[in-house]
């Protein structure tokens, strides 16, 4: 019996403590910080045109549900040309964040003529399938924290 107590006290320490850890690793830092329109977008590999399916250097889009499979470092998403954000830029979305549990690494590897001239109202963000674009965090209005970065020639 004393086991099981120590056990169970030993599982709810850990679990605060990860939950603890976990509230701080939602953070987006420190950035420019805008309201935005979420969308979702997904390659289709049965287009003639290869920018239907990787990112604007034609490096392969890497969806959302990649990210949190832990098959890619991170999410691509695509904004307005117009803007001139380097490739590679790292973005938040609290709201993201939130939803998932987790810290979701986003970043703006391509654009699309969809949106150009909406500025930072509008983001799109790669998904695996049509189905996955559905799901309820995209197509809405969210925060982007366009993150602060030193040195874009290390990205």
């Amino acid at each position: 019996m004393e086991n099981l107590i120590s056990f169970i006290l030993i599982f709810c320490l850990v679990r605060v403590t990860v939950q603890l850890n976990l509230s701080e690793d939602l953070e987006c830092g420190p950035g420019q910080t805008y309201n935005t329109s979420a969308s979702a977008y997904y390659p289709d590999y049965q287009s003639a045109h290869p920018r239907d399916f990787v990112d604007e250097k034609g490096k392969k889009l890497r969806s959302l549900q990649e990210y949190l499979d832990m098959r890619s470092t991170y999410v691509t998403v695509s904004m307005d040309a117009s803007l001139g954000i380097p490739y590679a830029t790292p973005l938040c979305i609290p709201e993201l964040n939130a939803h998932y549990g987790r810290y979701v690494n986003l970043e703006v590897r391509d654009t699309n003529p969809d949106i150009f001239g909406c500025g930072y109202g509008c983001v799109e963000i790669a998904v695996r399938t049509e189905a996955d674009s559905y799901d309820r965090i995209l197509n809405k209005e969210l925060t982007l924290v366009l993150i602060e970065v030193e040195d874009f020639d290390d990205l």
